[in-house]
């Protein structure tokens, strides 16, 4: 009786995971190889970037070592 609803959960839940793994390669990316113009141009990967450390604040004390490597 709730599958419409469970399929919009699952929806929000992919598209969340996706943004936030997103985030994190394009963190990564910058880090490493350098903020290209690519990059700098995209509205969609200057929030994703911007956004990046609120998702790194919401780890527990365990990732540490993830913290520190961005």
């Amino acid at each position: 009786m709730l599958g419409w609803v469970n399929h919009l959960g699952g929806a929000v839940f992919g598209l969340v995971l996706g943004a936030i793994f997103c985030g994190a390669l394009l963190a990564t990316w910058v880090k490493f190889l350098g903020a290209t113009g690519a990059i700098t141009e995209s509205n969609l990967a200057f929030i994703l970037v911007d956004f990046f450390p609120v998702v790194l604040a919401l780890l527990p004390e365990e990732f540490d070592a993830v913290r520190s490597f961005f």
